[in-house]
């Protein structure tokens, strides 16, 4: 038998991931360039009043295993190249409050800008991401895109401005609500002059990226075509507007100027408290107890018709000598067997507690009802109903 000689130095051989085909751009919610009319001294659109939101969008594809990834961004960095002192100077953008006289605002990974660009130079957008590769989370690569921003100049046509005669950002709140129901009012502006019964307006909506007419959202109820547009925000938790005009109703293309509304559900704190009409011990004689809730929002007790409308109750109860916790069915009242809530253990020597509580859900918007994919109807109508906003 042959003699086996000393284990030589091994070769290490590393695995290396092939780099990936990336996809990354920068995608605008709004036209890139704006027009400044020398006749008005007004830009459209407006971006102070209808800010540019810019979002970086990435997808990747590992050649090695033909799957396609979107990946976790580790960190984005905006930057913005504009002239200053005779000169183009970049410079990071780091601001992440909102206001008045604020050009650049950094929200989460996107960036909202809030400038008009001057038609005498453009302003060109940088976006520098670093994202950690999905197949290994210690390896992080870099992407990179540019966007322009520029300001044609017109001194011969002059467009109206347009404008929504109510705040930028609204809220409802359907527990203490009186009305689900809003209205828009636009106003043109034309050279200083008022021209809002002049002009043809278009109601557009926000849905996911894509400007849609208002007219094909759950929400709308009336007022396509004309200065007063009216929704109902139990059918929309956030409802974007678009306000959009044109000559007439004939006119192929609408005015550059658009001015934007938003409406969003709130839901307060709840602050609700478990009342039994059976007082607050079970005894001998207690065949069943029954519960109810006294809910409170805003420092003001929510009625029963508010409740029975907008809230779900899961009843539950629990020895307060155990971790087990048991499901007492659904309902604004429940009744519970006393046999259930008496807590007595060790040889029937000591007497416990039960705490009893609801989980406490409030009913989201009205939602299209779907059956393998394909949308609910009863008569020619589309279902709707209400699912629980946990």
């Amino acid at each position: 038998m042959g003699k086996r000689l000393n284990v030589p130095q091994p070769a290490v051989i590393n695995t290396e991931l092939a780099p990936f085909d990336e996809s990354f751009f920068v995608e605008p919610d709004g036209q890139l360039e704006q027009w400044y009319y020398d006749n008005t001294n007004t830009y459209a659109p407006h971006r102070p009043r209808t800010p540019l939101t810019l979002t970086p969008k990435l997808s990747v594809f590992d050649s090695d295993t033909n799957q396609s990834f979107v990946p976790s961004f580790f960190t984005v960095q905006w930057y913005v190249n504009e002239y200053k002192n005779n000169g183009y100077v970049e410079s990071e953008i780091t601001n992440v409050d909102d206001g008045d006289n604020v050009d650049y605002v950094i929200v989460g990974n996107k960036l909202k800008v809030k400038k008009n660009v001057p038609y005498t130079r453009a302003i060109q957008i940088r976006c520098r991401a670093t994202y950690i590769d999905p197949r290994d989370a210690g390896v992080t690569y870099v992407v990179e895109d540019t966007l322009t921003l520029s300001t044609n100049r017109d001194a011969s046509v002059i467009y109206p401005s347009l404008d929504v005669a109510c705040a930028s950002a609204r809220a409802y709140n359907p527990l203490t609500d009186d009305s689900s129901t809003f209205t828009f009012v636009a106003i043109a502006n034309k050279g200083g002059q008022d021209v809002t019964n002049s002009v043809y307006f278009v109601w557009y909506a926000i849905n996911g990226t894509t400007e849609v007419l208002a007219e094909t959202m759950p929400w709308y109820v009336s007022g396509q075509n004309t200065d007063t547009l009216t929704v109902d925000a139990m059918y929309g938790e956030e409802i974007r507007v678009v306000l959009r005009a044109k000559e007439n109703a004939q006119a192929a293309t609408l005015y550059p100027d658009k001015a934007y509304r938003t409406i969003t559900w709130v839901i307060p704190d709840v602050d609700t408290n478990v009342v039994s009409e059976n007082g607050g011990a079970v005894r001998a004689d207690t065949y069943k107890m029954a519960f109810s809730t006294v809910v409170n929002v805003r420092h003001q007790i929510l009625s029963d018709e508010k409740k029975r409308a907008h809230l779900r109750f899961n009843w539950k109860y629990r020895k307060s000598n155990s971790s087990t916790e048991y499901d007492a069915g659904w309902g604004e009242n429940i009744e519970i067997l006393a046999s259930q809530l008496r807590n007595v253990y060790g040889s029937g020597a000591t007497l416990a507690s039960t705490v009893v509580y609801p989980y406490v859900y409030v009913l989201g918007a009205y939602d299209v009802i779907t059956h393998d994919g394909a949308t609910v109807t009863h008569d020619g109508e589309t279902v709707y109903e209400r699912s629980i906003y946990d």
